[in-house]
């Protein structure tokens, strides 16, 4: 096979960079490999050689079947990984025949049992990590009637490992970056307030459900295309000052300030409670380096409506009591919550007595103060009420 042109080996460049960004990408991108190796598959193999194992991902042409069954048993018997480890150093190109000779290869296992069945017989590799116990690389595999793989293909998969190795970094750092924006997000839902991340012009970075709950029910507070705001123009003012002033900060450090307001409600509810403050931390976790303003909203009028099931397990309740716990969290008398749970008022206060010797407490302030300050007003699976 003679060597690609200089627009196939830009094409594959460009097209390994944009993978790093949108991992549909990778399957145009084997593809392309494939024709320009002439390769019949190509994939993405790990292999775990402490616990020798290793699986197949991102692939293109490789049959189901002989997919499966690699992950599952052959990958234990994979001669090339097994012979070539000595060889697999981050960045180098290894084809078959340096690790073991085609010779040798047709009397194992994994040839006679595995390659054969699949009509597999020349592969070769770009190692992109090896930590000793795990090995990653971009393989390619040729059938028994084609010829090994030689100098031009080891050449043109050697100009791309450097470009592959910085692309698979990207990747993965993106993918963390992602992974950790969902547990954020996760994380901010279970929230029994708003809350919102700005960045210094007072656009919208994150918010909670709580938060997108408050503001499409447009009583007082929005979203617009200038960022947060609230409906009435003083209080409108006001915000966005104490906006302005969260986000500023001087070469060295933030300027600590910020304020709390209230946001007046159409319905003539209780106006919303705002609290504006710097976010002081990296929040690059958030997969965002914009988020210069944390806002937490809180509706006075809404319940704190706990889950039982916490409520048991923190406190060690038995499932009536917990039950009658999460209750009187949310302001019910006791005999509302008799009656919730149709069971008589004396039996309602022999559970609370219950209830109070578990927890040290002797009030029902005492007890709603307990269940406020801890997990129970944290919501475990947000719901999805508008």
């Amino acid at each position: 096979m003679k060597g690609v042109s200089d627009s196939t080996i830009l094409e594959l460049i460009e097209l390994i960079y944009e993978a790093a960004l949108d991992p549909q990408r990778w399957t145009t991108f084997t593809e392309r490999f494939a024709t320009a190796v002439g390769a019949r598959e190509v994939f993405f193999l790990v292999h775990d050689y402490q616990n020798n194992c290793g699986n197949i991902a991102m692939h293109v042409n490789v049959d189901p079947f002989f997919r499966e069954a690699y992950d599952k048993h052959y990958a234990s018997l994979n001669e090339w990984v097994k012979r070539g480890k000595r060889l697999f150093t981050p960045g180098r190109v290894v084809a078959s025949q340096m690790a073991i000779s085609d010779a040798e290869l047709v009397k194992t296992e994994f040839y006679n049992d595995y390659l054969r069945a699949a009509d597999m017989r020349h592969s070769l590799g770009g190692i992109l990590s090896n930590d000793e116990s795990t090995v990653s690389a971009l393989g390619a595999n040729r059938p028994p009637s084609r010829v090994e793989f030689g100098r031009h293909e080891i050449a043109l998969l050697s100009t791309l490992m450097p470009h592959l190795q910085r692309a698979i970094q990207v990747h993965n750092r993106i993918s963390r970056l992602e992974g950790n924006l969902r547990a954020t997000s996760d994380a901010l839902d279970a929230f029994p307030i708003g809350v919102l991340l700005l960045d210094d012009s007072g656009s919208v970075v994150l918010m909670n459900r709580k938060a997108e709950r408050l503001v499409s029910r447009n009583e007082g507070l929005k979203v617009t295309p200038d960022g947060l705001s609230a409906a009435i123009g003083r209080e409108n003012v006001l915000l966005r000052q104490m906006i302005t002033r969260a986000s500023y900060k001087t070469d060295r450090a933030p300027i600590l300030s910020g304020g709390t307001m209230t946001i007046s409600r159409p319905s003539l509810k209780r106006p919303l409670a705002l609290l504006i403050t710097p976010v002081v931390s990296n929040f690059a976790v958030l997969g965002s380096d914009r988020a210069a303003v944390v806002v937490f909203v809180s509706d006075p009028d809404d319940q704190v409506e706990p889950d039982a099931r916490v409520v048991r397990q923190i406190l060690g309740l038995t499932p009536t009591e917990a039950r009658l716990a999460a209750a009187i969290m949310q302001g019910k008398s006791l005999e509302v919550v008799s009656e919730e749970l149709n069971m008589s008022i004396k039996t309602a206060r022999t559970h609370l007595k219950r209830i109070f010797s578990k927890t040290g407490t002797n009030r029902q302030a005492e007890l709603v103060r307990l269940l406020l300050n801890s997990v129970a007003s944290l919501r475990v699976s947000p719901d999805d009420e508008s």
